[in-house]
């Protein structure tokens, strides 16, 4: 996806134009849909995405990238059962979906593989109507440390990814706290732990120590205008480019895994962008307010 195909998904002004415009752009390809069924379509995109990540995963190096697939699906099964209904679950990573199921259904604890187990154990220690906020919170968190787990030591880009990708989500966690006033145990309890920034002892400080604290990062002066005006969602696309520049700036490097990444995550915007631009049109959105939300492409 280029700038030119994006102006051009932004000047199509019916759901038929739009759904033309994306299968003329290649989205789809291979596959079989009713028309203007937008749902399946990017449900397919998604799944060639997570094919190809296991074309490229040679011994497990793209593991943490899989695992996000599972934990986001695993989030979904918990409060389904926590509901009494079935999870629907559309793309897998490392685990199948029935799996997952068994797992969260697992009575005994010791059974259920190390990399999920902790997640669900905190789930069940909530009570049986758990609140959907604490959920999201242990999943999160143990998807979290799993990522950086999976990451091999010698791995410097995908290390400095997932340390970046961190600091980041909690940040874009300060800025919603302190736009809703929430206390530093609330904010606390949302912190993800790995990264490089110790934004859990600053919630209360002086607001030039978190400045200083952020001062030299690439999405530095996004978030000091993030912090000045309150447009977080500003913010959440500078971090989503800031992650791609910050694979980008080695994707000529043909002995690391900074190619098949990088081509990964322009996919992923890409993706990002025609649903953001679908939405868009479907709910009677302003292209402007849609252009403010998209991502580097």
């Amino acid at each position: 996806m280029t700038p030119q195909s994006v102006q051009r998904l932004l000047e199509c002004t019916s759901l038929g134009m739009l759904w033309r415009t994306l299968l003329d752009m290649g989205f789809g390809a291979g596959g079989s849909f009713a028309a203007e069924d937008f749902d399946a379509l990017f449900a397919y995109e998604r799944e060639r995405q997570r094919a190809f990540l296991c074309e490229f995963n040679v011994d497990g190096a793209l593991d943490a990238f899989l695992l996000e697939y599972d934990f986001l699906n695993l989030k979904s099964v918990l409060k389904a059962q926590a509901c009494g209904k079935r999870a629907s679950v559309v793309t897998t990573g490392l685990v199948g979906a029935e799996e997952l199921e068994q797992m969260a259904l697992q009575t005994d604890e010791e059974k259920i593989p190390p990399f999920f187990r902790e997640a669900i154990v905190q789930v069940r220690a909530l009570g049986e109507n758990p609140n959907p906020r604490l959920i999201d919170t242990a999943v999160d968190k143990q998807a979290n440390r799993m990522a950086l787990a999976k990451v091999k030591r010698g791995d410097k880009l995908l290390r400095a990814y997932f340390v970046q990708k961190t600091d980041q989500i909690n940040l874009i966690s300060f800025l919603r706290c302190k736009k809703l006033d929430l206390s530093a145990k609330f904010y606390g309890e949302t912190f993800l732990e790995g990264g490089e920034l110790e934004l859990a002892s600053l919630y209360d400080q002086p607001l030039e120590k978190l400045r200083d604290a952020v001062k030299g990062r690439i999405y530095a002066e996004s978030f000091f205008k993030a912090l000045d005006d309150g447009n977080i969602i500003a913010f959440e696309v500078a971090c989503d480019n800031a992650l791609l520049q910050l694979v980008e700036g080695q994707r000529d490097d043909m002995f690391s895994l900074a190619p098949i990444l990088a081509y990964y995550l322009c996919r992923e915007a890409a993706i990002k962008t025609a649903r953001l631009i679908v939405a868009g049109v479907r709910n009677g959105v302003e292209p402007s307010a849609v252009r403010e939300r998209l991502r580097d492409v």
